[in-house]
């Protein structure tokens, strides 16, 4: 009988401390899900985001500098201060268009990496691999590297709206000066 009962002691304790074990466990996992969360929103920001209008603004606008540049090689005046400002607008908008296809593409990578380190971490944790000291800096860590990628979608969204603006509201100019070049 005190067999039985020293055996059922023992496996309620080691019971009640596996569950305990679990329970923290899960909290981080918790906190894992969270993560995973405010990433997947801030993923969808950026898919919202059309990268073919700004991939077709940046053809538009290089062909249509490249066309300018053949019609002006053998003329000898100079552009007057408003066509000057409006060809230094247009380029620049091209070279923002650029940085932006480049830049979403550098997401991309980024997002793939937080997922991946956020799925091996929620996996670490299920296993109980991360030492106890280390758990609230990996989760800083991964926690601060989301926050980043919010702030970068944020960012990216802002851009992309500012590069259609301009283009906008440069090209139909530049369309008009083209023809008087003609």
């Amino acid at each position: 009988m005190k067999n039985l009962l020293f055996t059922l002691v023992i496996f309620i304790s080691v019971l009640a401390l596996s569950s305990c074990k679990e329970k923290v466990n899960g909290s981080y996992i918790e906190k894992v899900d969270s993560l995973e969360l405010r990433l997947e929103v801030a993923q969808k920001l950026l898919v919202s985001l059309d990268t073919n209008v700004i991939g077709q603004h940046y053809k538009e606008t290089n062909d249509n500098l490249k066309l300018i540049q053949e019609l002006r090689k053998d003329r000898k005046d100079t552009l007057s201060k408003e066509i000057g400002f409006l060809l230094s607008d247009y380029s620049a908008n091209r070279k923002s268009c650029k940085s932006f296809l480049l830049n979403y593409k550098k997401q991309a990578m980024e997002y793939e990496k937080s997922k991946k380190q956020l799925e091996n971490l929620r996996l670490d944790f299920s296993n109980d691999l991360v030492p106890k000291e280390k758990i609230e800096e990996y989760l800083k860590v991964e926690g601060q590297a989301i926050a980043a990628f919010i702030q970068s979608a944020d960012n990216m969204e802002v851009w992309h709206q500012t590069a259609i603006e301009q283009h906008e509201a440069k090209h139909p100019a530049v369309l008009t000066y083209i023809k008087e070049l003609k």
